[in-house]
């Protein structure tokens, strides 16, 4: 049955492309740009629809977070609220930081296993 097309009142697609075969079963290509095929809950049938929601792209887009906007938060870091069911920003929670990147090694340390004191050697 190979180059054979199948009409759909037979089960088939009555195309002869992935592409054709998609857009017979679903309507592609009637579907308006940037809608979504999804399940109508009404009627359980397959519809089109404009896509819900969207997501933020940007941090003061979303819901959850304080202030909304960047002024005067330069330096601060983002921290959990406390109410613990968002974000905001805030300053670095002290202690337990890295003070010396370098661990107190020496120059002549690094010099005899020929690195730079500058670069800190390679980490990999």
């Amino acid at each position: 049955m190979q180059g054979t097309t199948i009409g759909i009142n037979r089960g088939g697609t009555g195309q002869t492309t992935a592409q054709a075969a998609i857009d017979a079963l679903s309507a592609v290509s009637g579907g308006t740009n940037e809608h979504v095929l999804t399940k109508d809950t009404a009627t359980g049938n397959a519809k089109w629809k404009a896509a819900a929601g969207g997501g933020a792209s940007t941090w003061i887009g979303l819901t959850d977070t304080d202030p909304t906007n960047y002024t005067g938060q330069a330096g601060n870091t983002v921290i959990v609220n406390a109410g613990e069911d968002g974000l905001e920003f805030g300053a670095a929670p002290g202690g337990g930081g890295i003070t010396n990147l370098d661990g107190g090694v020496s120059d002549s340390s690094y010099a005899a296993v020929g690195l730079s004191p500058i670069d800190g050697g390679d980490a990999t």
